[in-house]
């Protein structure tokens, strides 16, 4: 076996590897390291790919590789993630490279199992020794679905239950502990494409710590934004992948619900350009809407919700009848195309040399999503912890939390269309109100959301 994971891990994790660790691109990585594992004596050779199915074409350095380690001659399965996806699976279109239905990148069992333990992925092979060597085929290559039992489970799963309880209680006890009380709803239903409340709660709490530790810096003039994005918005996780937090008590577990990662606290200095690049990279996840075409995806299928940001504090607009300026690796698509119709701070338009602090988090400030990275000139705060995931900071320190409209981002579409929402994919334990696909339908309308 050989593991891969994405060379951005320096970047995402650099308070913790700098200096510790380094990476390289992993194609070049496994067509230097497999030959070896070969001439070592290796019969089968399994790639642990925390990387997803992204382009079929290599270049350096990117983040979803997964097609092109398939390439790689002597890599005989793979095993990916990072994406969340489920693989094989219908959501995906096929290819010449790609079979979602066999579950094979360049002709080699591939699978990728979900995420939260929602899947197994399964590769069966037959082996066979002819002579001197092991020869085998593809047998059956899918996803096993977790399924809750009602049964009393077997002897071991009793004795781990047993073995696990009184953590297990105590674990509960500590994060179903009240943090705060919201007297609205917080939920993610639509957290891409209308105001999401607990994105804006999280966007406060940000703004409220930096600009209370900026007050004796040199930055303590400059305008306090902060960049938030969904974690849980549906998509590539499922009809349940959102999160709802009903009015009343807000409890730790809430608040790692808004913001489940490890992410540490940074605040940075960006100018009216660079706010302007930011925004067109998170305006990947919308699909181009195309005069004249009925039935169109709204939201871009290979953009996860985690890396639409909003940034809180300003008002913009996009285009969507525009191509977009970057793609989703972050790499530039279309040189002449601006979605971002225009931008103001405080009634304002904003400037290209205008200067703002931007709190948000390490993942996106050092290029986390495609993003561009920050020098560190820039870099007005950086923090152990993510001050914001915290209970101190939530509601900007106050303990109860209500709506406050705190800014206003708009799609623009095209005259003559509207955006329709509804569920495609219905299960029975899914909520029924949640939306997992989301499209233009040609009416008499315009398409205006947020």
């Amino acid at each position: 076996m050989i593991g891969f994971v994405p060379p951005q891990i320096t970047k995402w994790d650099k308070v913790a590897l700098d200096g510790a660790v380094c990476a390289s691109d992993m194609v070049k990585s496994a067509q230097a390291t497999i030959p070896l594992m070969r001439d070592a004596g290796a019969d089968i050779i399994v790639g642990l790919c925390h990387t997803g199915i992204g382009a079929e074409a290599h270049h350096p350095g990117m983040e979803n590789a997964a097609v092109p380690l398939a390439a790689v001659s002597g890599l005989d399965i793979l095993l990916t993630g990072h994406t969340h996806e489920e693989f094989p699976g219908a959501h995906r279109q096929r290819t010449g490279i790609i079979d979602p239905v066999r579950g094979t990148l360049h002709g080699k069992p591939t699978v990728m199992a979900g995420s939260y333990g929602s899947c197994l992925g399964v590769i069966d092979l037959d082996l066979r020794w002819t002579d001197d060597q092991w020869l085998w085929d593809i047998g059956n290559i899918g996803l096993r679905r977790a399924v809750a039992t009602n049964g009393s489970g077997t002897r071991l799963q009793q004795k781990l239950t047993q073995d696990v309880k009184n953590a297990h209680h105590a674990t509960l006890r500590h994060i179903r502990r009240p943090v705060a009380r919201t007297k609205v709803d917080l939920h993610s239903y639509f957290g891409t494409i209308d105001h999401d409340l607990s994105q804006q709660l999280l966007a406060q709490a940000k703004q409220a710590y930096v600009a209370r530790v900026l007050t004796d810096t040199s930055f303590r003039d400059l305008p306090v934004l902060a960049a938030t994005a969904p974690f849980r918005a549906g998509g590539h996780g499922g009809a349940s992948h959102y999160t709802h937090i009903p009015p009343g008590p807000l409890t730790l577990r809430d608040a790692s619900a808004i913001y489940p990662f490890a992410n540490t606290l940074c605040a940075v200095r960006r100018s009216g350009a660079a706010l302007r690049l930011w925004l067109e990279q998170s305006a990947v996840h919308f699909a181009q809407m195309i005069v004249g075409q009925a039935d169109q995806d709204l939201l871009n299928p290979g953009s996860p919700s985690y890396n639409c940001d909003t940034i809180y504090g300003l008002e913009y607009e996009f285009d969507l009848s525009q191509p977009s300026h970057f793609d989703t690796e972050g790499l530039v698509a279309d040189p002449a195309a601006r979605r971002v119709r225009w931008l103001r701070y405080d009634g304002e338009d904003v400037r290209d040399d205008d200067q703002f602090i931007v709190a948000a988090n390490t993942y996106r400030t050092n290029g986390g999503g495609g993003f561009p990275g920050v020098e560190a000139d820039d870099i007005a705060l950086s923090v152990g912890r993510d001050g914001a995931r915290h209970s101190d900071q939530l509601c900007g320190g106050s303990a109860r939390c209500g709506y406050h409209a705190a800014n206003r981002a708009q799609l623009y579409g095209i005259a003559g269309y509207q955006c329709d929402l509804f569920c495609r994919h219905r299960r029975p334990n899914a909520l029924p109100a949640v939306p997992s696909h989301i499209w233009a339908r040609q009416s008499t309308a315009l398409t205006n959301s947020g």
